[in-house]
């Protein structure tokens, strides 16, 4: 009989459970989804890679000593605000707790904008390198599928 009851109630269950987790995606967080590279640092020359998946990001760099860090988060945007905000919420660098951040974002076809500041530092209103290094600015551009399959290859 305990047998039976929980076959029904994963029966019952299964269908509702897959459904959340099923939600299809829409606006920016949809058009977000893949891979985008950028070139970071003072000379651009460190590169990253970010991986969305649903409202997951990961970013991946390597730092010009070698030292390999990934940094991941959720990602909640507000695609109503002007400019639009983008939030990173429970990040994590390298598998350890690290400050949520708040940056602002423009996303024109292939081409994603974040600008942003160090945890703690305020939001930025406009899309500008700050010259103190609070606020960052990267252009992140959309990977190319033949791209994305050399580096699963790999």
């Amino acid at each position: 009989m305990y047998r039976a009851v929980l076959a029904l109630v994963a029966l019952i269950a299964a269908p509702v459970l897959a459904q959340d987790q099923e939600k299809p995606l829409s606006g920016d967080i949809a058009k977000l989804q893949g891979r985008w590279t950028a070139s970071a640092g003072p000379q651009k020359d460190i590169p990253l890679e970010m991986e969305i998946k649903g409202t997951k990001s990961t970013i991946r760099l390597t730092t010009p000593d070698g030292a390999d860090i990934e940094l991941s988060s959720e990602v909640k945007l507000d695609e109503k605000a002007d400019p639009k905000k983008w939030d990173w919420v429970n990040r994590k660098l390298n598998g350890e707790a690290f400050p949520d951040g708040e940056t602002i974002y423009k996303l024109d076809g292939d081409s994603l904008t974040i600008c942003g500041g160090n945890p703690g530092v305020p939001r930025p209103t406009e899309f500008k390198q700050a010259e103190d290094g609070q606020a960052l600015l990267i252009v992140f551009t959309r990977a190319k599928a033949k791209d994305a399959a050399k580096k699963a290859d790999k």
